[in-house]
């Protein structure tokens, strides 16, 4: 549907950008359960919420400009 009125690549960044935000409400949402739950359960939910932070510091920027590049050309 989206390639219909936009380029096919920026069609496809768009549904990319739906599923990687729709990822990251789902992502919150189980985090925020297992912090509520306690014990164990928040401390693996901090944990994860760190590792998750410091991936995505390293893998957004590279994504970025392999869009940027892709949507230059």
């Amino acid at each position: 549907m989206l390639e219909t009125a936009a380029p096919a690549p920026a069609g496809a960044a768009g549904l990319t950008a739906g599923y990687l935000g729709a990822a990251v409400l789902l992502g919150r949402v189980g985090l925020a359960q297992l912090r509520a739950a306690g014990g164990p359960s928040a401390r693996l939910a901090d944990d994860v919420r760190d590792i998750v932070t410091e991936t995505a510091g390293r893998v957004l920027p590279a994504g970025a400009d392999a869009a940027r590049g892709e949507l230059g050309r």
